[in-house]
């Protein structure tokens, strides 16, 4: 997930070159780590890092999210308790678009989204219960 972002008089050149750097930065690390069993994609991103944390939330208030005893976990912890008064935001950042990633695709979901999917597989199911004609039988008597 890359955003690079510089502030100009002309925000929609700004935005086009953006792209193009971020285009270019996805293209050089995909030619430097294509074997790799991972891979690169592209996100546009939309909100302030702020609006970003919160959608997150959830996520966390549910202990959805582990975090390893490792000094790097520590690090991230650290900064998300200060964010966003913080002077450091960048791991918060990539936390929550990751988290927020990894929720679009379906692999991180809250108990909200998975009793609602499951209300409206129900309603789906009685819907088509009650729609499927009544065939008549081969052999009438």
């Amino acid at each position: 997930m890359l955003r690079l972002r510089h502030e100009r008089p002309n925000g929609r050149a700004a935005e086009q070159r953006d792209e193009l750097a971020a285009l270019r930065a996805a293209q050089d690390l995909q030619n430097r780590f294509g074997m790799k069993p991972w891979g690169i994609h592209l996100v546009r991103v939309r909100g302030d890092k702020v609006a970003r944390a919160l959608a997150a939330q959830a996520t966390f208030s549910q202990l959805m999210v582990h975090a390893p005893e490792r000094d790097w976990a520590q690090m991230v912890i650290d900064e998300m308790a200060t964010f966003p008064k913080g002077r450091y935001d960048d791991l918060v950042d990539s936390t929550n678009q990751a988290i927020l990633f990894l929720r679009s695709t379906g692999f991180a979901r809250t108990d909200a989204e998975t009793a609602a999917d499951a209300e409206i597989e129900a309603e789906r199911a009685e819907a088509t219960r009650l729609r499927r004609p009544r065939l008549a039988g081969l052999y009438p008597c």
